[in-house]
C-alpha cells in the first residue's frame, strides 16, 4: 500500500477528531455562561419583540419577549422581572409579574 495514502488518511482522521472536539468545546462555551437575573424594574418602552426596563438603580436593559406577551405589559409600571442572558445573546424574558409593593 502507498505510504502517502496512509499518511493522508491519518491526517484526515486527526483533522476530523480536532473539528469534532472544537465543536463540543464551542457548544459548552456558548451555553456555560448563562446568567439569570430577577429584579424589580419599571417598563420604559414596550414593542412587539422586546421591552426596555430600568431597575431601581437606574440601569437600563432591553429584554426580548415571547410572541404575544407585549400586549399584556404596560409602560411606566413596575414589575418583578426574571430574565436570562447568554454570553453572546440578548437577555430573554423568563417571567414577569406586577410588583405587589
Amino acid at each position: 500500500m502507498n505510504t502517502l495514502a496512509v499518511k493522508g488518511n491519518r491526517w484526515r482522521k486527526r483533522l476530523l477528531v480536532f473539528i469534532f472536539a472544537l465543536m463540543i468545546f464551542s457548544f459548552f462555551a456558548w451555553y456555560s455562561r448563562t446568567t439569570h437575573t430577577g429584579e424589580v424594574a419599571t417598563v420604559v418602552k414596550v414593542n412587539e419583540k422586546n421591552i426596555e426596563i430600568r431597575n431601581l438603580e437606574g440601569r437600563s436593559t432591553v429584554v426580548s419577549l415571547p410572541k404575544g406577551v407585549s400586549k399584556l405589559i404596560n409602560e411606566n409600571e413596575e414589575y418583578f422581572i426574571q430574565y436570562e442572558k447568554r454570553r453572546w445573546g440578548q437577555p430573554s424574558l423568563i417571567s414577569i409579574e406586577p410588583n405587589p409593593g
